[in-house]
C-alpha cells in the first residue's frame, strides 16, 4: 500500500462510521434528514470539515498527490532518460524541419499531425523547462477533470472524496507521470467532456473531446461513443474534428502536411498489429496463460467488444440520468481501451483507476453491501499499480493481473447498466431533446469566461499560436541549412535498424543484422538520418561495414560522405571523409569524429553520382560519450 493510504482509509472508515451513526440518529429522533439514492445519508459537509480524522485524510491526500508530481519531476530532471518528452521533442523538431514524422514499422510516432502543434510551445521552452512544464500541466489538467466528475457524482462531500481517490491513484499514476505521457492530458480532456455532457453543455464537451483526439488518437473511442449516443453532440463533434484536422496546415509547407496525413493513416493501421510489442491487454493476458489466439480471431473479438460497448452505452443513456449516463459512457470507453487496445501500456491503467474511484465515491455511503463494494473498488485501484510495490510483486502479476481487473470492471459496468431501472425522462438522459440555452441553470452554474476549463482552453490556443510563431522561423532556418527535404535529396529515418528496430533499440548499435542492410538509390544526394532516443548526445566514433554478398557489398559502398549533427534548426558538419580506398567484403572501418558536439540527431550525407546506382550499408555503429 502506498504511503499515506492508511490516512485515506482511516478517513473513509470515519465517514462510514459517521454515516451509520447518523442513520441511527435519524431513526431514533425522527428527524427529517433526507435519504439519498441507494439508502445513503448525505452527511453535513460542515460537520465533516470539523472532524479531525477526515481533515487529516484530506490534507494527506492532496499533499501526497502534489508530492508525487514534484518528486517525480525532480527525479526526471536528474535523469532525463526516464521521460518520454524526448519523443515529443523529436516530433516537433521533425515537424518544423519538414522531416517525416512516421518511420516504417509498428513503432515510433503514433499521433496525428496536430500533436506537434500542441507540444511546440513546451519544446520552445527548451530542456528541461519544457519537460517540467508539460508534466505539471498535464497532471494539473487531469486533476481538474477528475475533480469536476467527483463534484458531479458526490456534490455533498466532493472535498473529502477527491483526496481519497487521489491517494488510491498514487501507485498506478507514477509511471505515466514519470514519462510525461500524453495519455494523462488526453484522459483529462475526456473527463472534462464527460462533465460538460452531464450538464448538457454539448459544445464544450465536443471541444474537449476533439482536443483529446489532437493529443492522442485513442480519444477517438470516447468521441465515437459520444457522437453515436448523444444526438446534440454530433454537429459540434463534426465541426471540431474538421478544425483539428485543418490546424496542422498552419505549417509553411501544406504539401508536407498532406503527405504526413497519408503516412499517419498507414502508421496507425500498422500499429494495430504491433507484433512482439509487450502490451498489457487482453491478448497479452491470454498469452500469459499459454493461449495464443490467431490475429484474425483477436480482431474479431475486439470488434465484438466494440459492439458490446456501444450496446451497453445505448442502454445506459436510455435508463440512467444524464449525469450517470455521461460518466458511464466514459467509463465504458476507458475500460474497453484498457482491455482491447493492442498497445495498452503499463501506465495506462491510471485511467481505469480514476473512473473506478468515481464508483467508489458512489457506493461508499450506501447501506448494506456498500462498504464491502467500496472496499473492492479500493483494492481494484491499488491492484492497478502493482509496479509500485516492488519487483517481486510486479513480476508475479505483470501482463495478466491488470487486464483481468479491467475485464472485471467492464463486467461490473455491464451488470450495472443492465440492472439499472429506466429513468423517468430517458430522452433527456440520452440527450436527444436536450437543448440547454444561455438562461438555463447549467449555463449559469459556470459562465463561459468564469469556467476554469475555458480559461485553460483559451490559454492553450494562445500557447499553440506562440508555438506556430516560433516554428515558422525554425522551418526557415532549417530550409537555409538543408534540413528540409527537397527534390534532390532523399531521407531515411532510423533508430536502430533498417526498418523497424522495435520500441527499445540499443543506444549505440544502429545497423547490426547481417541479413539486412540499408540501401537507397544514389543518383541524387542521399541522407541517412539517425534519431537519438534521448538527446542531445555527443558522437565520438562510428563504424561502417560491408557484407559478404559479392560483388554488391563492395561496389555499392560509398567512399565519401559527411556526418552532420542537428541542433536548433541547423545542421553542422562534424566529420568529413572523401577519397577512401576501395572496400572489401565483410570489412568494417572505424572513424573518430573530427568535431564532436552535442546534437539532437545525426545524418550521413552521401554525394550524388554521375552514374545513378545504389548505396548499401550492412552495418553502422555509433559510439556516444557518456
Amino acid at each position: 500500500m502506498p504511503p499515506g493510504a492508511p490516512f485515506a482509509c482511516a478517513g473513509l472508515a470515519r465517514l462510514l462510521q459517521w454515516r451509520d451513526s447518523a442513520a441511527v440518529k435519524v431513526e431514533r429522533t425522527g428527524n427529517a434528514m433526507p435519504i439519498g439514492e441507494g439508502g445513503a445519508v448525505p452527511e453535513s459537509a460542515h460537520y465533516l470539515a470539523r472532524d479531525r480524522d477526515v481533515r487529516l485524510a484530506v490534507y494527506a491526500g492532496w499533499f501526497l498527490w502534489i508530492a508525487l508530481t514534484v518528486i517525480i519531476s525532480v527525479l526526471v530532471l536528474l535523469h532525463p532518460s526516464r521521460s518520454d518528452f524526448a519523443d515529443y521533442y523529436d516530433s516537433v523538431a521533425d515537424w518544423w524541419s519538414g522531416l517525416p514524422l512516421y518511420r516504417p514499422g509498428a513503432y515510433g510516432f503514433l499521433y496525428l499531425p496536430s500533436s506537434p502543434l500542441i507540444f511546440s510551445p513546451f519544446v520552445a521552452l527548451g530542456a528541461p523547462a519544457g519537460d517540467m512544464a508539460w508534466r505539471i500541466f498535464s497532471v494539473a489538467l487531469f486533476t481538474y477533470g477528475l475533480w469536476r466528475l467527483v463534484r458531479i457524482m458526490q456534490p455533498r462531500h466532493a472535498r473529502v472524496m477527491m483526496p481519497t481517490v487521489l491517494v488510491l491513484l498514487l501507485p498506478s499514476a507514477g509511471v505515466d507521470v514519470q514519462r510525461g505521457q500524453a495519455e494523462i492530458a488526453m484522459v483529462a480532456c475526456t473527463f472534462l467532456a464527460a462533465s460538460y455532457a452531464a450538464e448538457s453543455l454539448w459544445w464544450r464537451a465536443a471541444i474537449w473531446l476533439c482536443v483529446g483526439v489532437a493529443l492522442k488518437p485513442l480519444a477517438f473511442v470516447p468521441l465515437l461513443l459520444y457522437g453515436a449516443l448523444f444526438g446534440p453532440m454530433r454537429r459540434p463533434l463534426a465541426i471540431g474534428l474538421i478544425v483539428i484536422l485543418l490546424m496542422p496546415f498552419f505549417h509553411p509547407d501544406p504539401a508536407y502536411v498532406a503527405a504526413q496525413y497519408v503516412s499517419a493513416f498507414g502508421k496507425l493501421v500498422q500499429s494495430a498489429a504491433p507484433g512482439p510489442y509487450h502490451a498489457d491487454d487482453f491478448n497479452a493476458m491470454l498469452n500469459a496463460f499459454g493461449v495464443d489466439l490467431p490475429v484474425k480471431l483477436m480482431i474479431g473479438l475486439r470488434f465484438v467488444a466494440a459492439l458490446a460497448t456501444l450496446g451497453l452505452g445505448t442502454v445506459a443513456v436510455q435508463r440512467l440520468s444524464r449525469e450517470q449516463a455521461s460518466i458511464t459512457v466514459t467509463s465504458l470507453a476507458i475500460a474497453y481501451l484498457m482491455v482491447f487496445n493492442p498497445r495498452t501500456e503499463l501506465g495506462s491503467y491510471v485511467d481505469l483507476a480514476a473512473v473506478a474511484g468515481l464508483n467508489l465515491g458512489v457506493v461508499w455511503n450506501r447501506r448494506g453491501s456498500g462498504q464491502r463494494t467500496a472496499l473492492l473498488f479500493g483494492l481494484l485501484m491499488l491492484g492497478l499499480g502493482t509496479q509500485a510495490y516492488g519487483n517481486w510483486i510486479y513480476h508475479l502479476t505483470k501482463i495478466w493481473l491488470k487486464p483481468v481487473l479491467a475485464l472485471a470492471y467492464f463486467c461490473y459496468l455491464a451488470q450495472f447498466v443492465i440492472r439499472a431501472p429506466r429513468a423517468e425522462a430517458p430522452a433527456e438522459a440520452a440527450g436527444f431533446d436536450a437543448n440547454v440555452h444561455h438562461g438555463s441553470s447549467a449555463w449559469r452554474s459556470e459562465g463561459l469566461l468564469r469556467d476554469p476549463a475555458n480559461s485553460i482552453l483559451f490559454a492553450g490556443l494562445g500557447a499553440v499560436l506562440i508555438g506556430v510563431l516560433w516554428g515558422w522561423p525554425f522551418f526557415a532556418a532549417s530550409a537555409r541549412n538543408g534540413s528540409v527535404p527537397t527534390s534532390n535529396a532523399s531521407y531515411w529515418i532510423a533508430l536502430a535498424g533498417p526498418e523497424d528496430p522495435g520500441p527499445y533499440p540499443p543506444s549505440n548499435l544502429l545497423l547490426s543484422d547481417p541479413q539486412y542492410f540499408w540501401e537507397h538509390g544514389i543518383g541524387n544526394a542521399v541522407a541517412l538520418v539517425i534519431h537519438l532516443k534521448h538527446m542531445p548526445r555527443t558522437a565520438t566514433r562510428y563504424s561502417l561495414a560491408t557484407g559478404s554478398h559479392l560483388p554488391e557489398a563492395i561496389a555499392r559502398m560509398s567512399r565519401a560522405w559527411e556526418l552532420e549533427g542537428f541542433r536548433d534548426g541547423h545542421w553542422t558538419v562534424v566529420d568529413r571523409r572523401e577519397g577512401l580506398k576501395p572496400w572489401s567484403a565483410s570489412e568494417m572501418r572505424s572513424f573518430s569524429v573530427q568535431n564532436p558536439g552535442k546534437y539532437d540527431r545525426y545524418r550521413f550525407v552521401f554525394p550524388a553520382t554521375t552514374s545513378p546506382g545504389l548505396i548499401r550499408i550492412y552495418r553502422l555503429e555509433m559510439v556516444f560519450a557518456k
